[in-house]
Protein backbone atom coordinates (compact mmCIF):
# COMPACT_ATOMS: atom_id res chain seq x y z
CA UNK A 1 0.00 0.00 0.00
CA UNK A 2 1.81 3.29 -1.24
CA UNK A 3 1.41 6.29 1.25
CA UNK A 4 3.27 9.68 1.73
CA UNK A 5 2.98 9.44 5.87
CA UNK A 6 4.60 11.62 8.69
CA UNK A 7 5.62 10.52 12.15
CA UNK A 8 3.62 6.81 10.87
CA UNK A 9 0.25 8.89 10.53
CA UNK A 10 -1.12 8.90 6.55
CA UNK A 11 -0.67 12.31 4.87
CA UNK A 12 -1.81 11.18 1.37
CA UNK A 13 -2.88 7.54 -0.13
CA UNK A 14 -1.76 6.15 -2.80
CA UNK A 15 1.18 8.67 -2.91
CA UNK A 16 4.48 5.90 -5.60
CA UNK A 17 7.02 8.90 -5.68
CA UNK A 18 7.94 11.88 -4.45
CA UNK A 19 10.82 14.32 -6.13
CA UNK A 20 11.76 17.60 -4.61
CA UNK A 21 13.85 20.43 -6.36
CA UNK A 22 15.16 23.68 -4.77
CA UNK A 23 14.98 26.73 -6.72
CA UNK A 24 18.81 28.46 -6.84
CA UNK A 25 19.94 31.90 -7.15
CA UNK A 26 23.38 31.78 -8.81
CA UNK A 27 26.04 33.45 -6.97
CA UNK A 28 28.04 36.48 -9.13
CA UNK A 29 31.37 36.99 -8.18
CA UNK A 30 32.01 40.55 -7.47
CA UNK A 31 28.42 41.90 -7.60
CA UNK A 32 27.00 43.60 -4.33
CA UNK A 33 25.12 42.35 -3.06
CA UNK A 34 26.08 38.61 -4.64
CA UNK A 35 22.56 37.16 -5.37
CA UNK A 36 20.05 39.23 -6.46
CA UNK A 37 16.82 37.64 -5.20
CA UNK A 38 15.87 35.41 -8.77
CA UNK A 39 15.93 31.67 -9.25
CA UNK A 40 18.21 31.03 -11.90
CA UNK A 41 18.08 27.22 -11.71
CA UNK A 42 16.65 24.23 -9.89
CA UNK A 43 18.71 21.50 -8.87
CA UNK A 44 19.04 18.36 -6.74
CA UNK A 45 19.80 18.70 -2.90
CA UNK A 46 23.29 16.86 -4.25
CA UNK A 47 23.96 19.95 -6.17
CA UNK A 48 22.81 22.75 -3.65
CA UNK A 49 26.70 24.20 -2.64
CA UNK A 50 25.21 26.67 -0.26
CA UNK A 51 21.50 26.60 1.37
CA UNK A 52 21.25 30.37 1.45
CA UNK A 53 21.16 30.60 -2.17
CA UNK A 54 17.85 28.45 -2.01
CA UNK A 55 14.90 31.09 -2.70
CA UNK A 56 12.00 28.18 -3.42
CA UNK A 57 10.71 24.44 -3.54
CA UNK A 58 9.00 22.35 -6.19
CA UNK A 59 7.55 19.39 -5.05
CA UNK A 60 6.19 16.79 -7.17
CA UNK A 61 4.22 13.66 -6.38
CA UNK A 62 2.91 10.96 -8.38
CA UNK A 63 -0.33 9.56 -7.03
CA UNK A 64 -2.29 6.16 -8.11
CA UNK A 65 -5.63 5.35 -7.94
CA UNK A 66 -6.34 2.69 -5.01
CA UNK A 67 -8.62 0.38 -7.23
CA UNK A 68 -7.73 -0.97 -10.88
CA UNK A 69 -9.65 1.55 -12.92
CA UNK A 70 -8.33 1.84 -16.23
CA UNK A 71 -10.01 -1.13 -19.25
CA UNK A 72 -5.60 -2.04 -20.10
CA UNK A 73 -2.56 -1.71 -18.49
CA UNK A 74 -0.99 1.44 -18.04
CA UNK A 75 1.53 1.73 -20.82
CA UNK A 76 2.79 5.54 -20.52
CA UNK A 77 6.04 6.93 -18.52
CA UNK A 78 5.74 9.59 -16.45
CA UNK A 79 7.94 12.42 -15.58
CA UNK A 80 7.96 13.53 -12.15
CA UNK A 81 10.22 16.62 -12.35
CA UNK A 82 13.46 15.52 -13.52
CA UNK A 83 12.80 11.63 -13.30
CA UNK A 84 11.04 9.45 -15.75
CA UNK A 85 8.71 6.75 -13.96
CA UNK A 86 7.20 3.67 -15.61
CA UNK A 87 5.28 2.33 -17.10
CA UNK A 88 3.67 0.64 -14.56
CA UNK A 89 1.95 -3.01 -15.60
CA UNK A 90 -1.21 -2.41 -14.00
CA UNK A 91 -4.60 -0.99 -14.61
CA UNK A 92 -4.50 1.73 -11.66
CA UNK A 93 -5.38 5.62 -12.89
CA UNK A 94 -1.78 7.86 -12.09
CA UNK A 95 -1.83 11.55 -12.20
CA UNK A 96 1.23 13.80 -11.33
CA UNK A 97 0.55 16.84 -8.89
CA UNK A 98 3.56 19.29 -8.60
CA UNK A 99 4.17 22.42 -6.97
CA UNK A 100 6.48 25.35 -6.43
CA UNK A 101 6.63 27.38 -2.96
CA UNK A 102 8.63 30.45 -2.38
CA UNK A 103 10.38 30.70 0.68
CA UNK A 104 9.56 34.04 1.95
CA UNK A 105 12.23 34.53 4.88
CA UNK A 106 14.66 33.74 2.22
CA UNK A 107 13.46 36.02 -0.57
CA UNK A 108 12.75 39.06 2.13
CA UNK A 109 16.25 40.16 2.01
CA UNK A 110 16.27 40.74 -1.60
CA UNK A 111 14.97 44.25 -3.04
CA UNK A 112 13.40 42.43 -6.03
CA UNK A 113 10.96 40.39 -3.80
CA UNK A 114 8.25 40.87 -6.59
CA UNK A 115 10.32 38.28 -8.63
CA UNK A 116 11.83 35.73 -6.45
CA UNK A 117 9.74 32.68 -7.60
Amino acid sequence: DNALTCNGVVVAQGVENMQILYGVDSFVAGAVPPLDGVVDTYKDWSEVLATDSILSVRVSLLVASTEQVRSGDNTKTLNVLDEPIGPAKDRKLRTVYTATVRLHNRCAKYAVTSICA
